[in-house]
């Protein structure tokens, strides 16, 4: 069995946001963990910005997120309960 375990993100440029300086992301593809200990990586992409000086980043996958970085969405439907109604 193999698991995602990192998320591999350039830094690809920067750009202005409510006029603060922030820096822009390239998702590169992700890195996974073999059951024998060793692990790999699947490109899906290499960044063509002539601001990426070729270093990547691996940020964990946490449990609390979907495989691809980001958040879950909330439920939008919350658990039944069967009380009793009266009508």
């Amino acid at each position: 069995m193999t698991k995602v375990t990192h998320n591999i993100v350039a830094t690809v440029g920067k750009y202005m946001k409510d006029g603060q300086e922030k820096n822009r992301y390239q998702n590169m593809g992700k890195l996974f963990l073999k059951e024998d200990g060793s692990v790999f990586a699947k490109i899906d992409c290499i960044p063509v910005a002539t601001e990426w000086n070729g270093f990547v980043n691996f940020y964990k996958i946490e449990d609390n997120k979907k495989q691809d970085g980001f958040k879950k969405p909330q439920s939008a439907e919350k658990e039944f309960v069967d009380d009793k109604i009266p009508f």
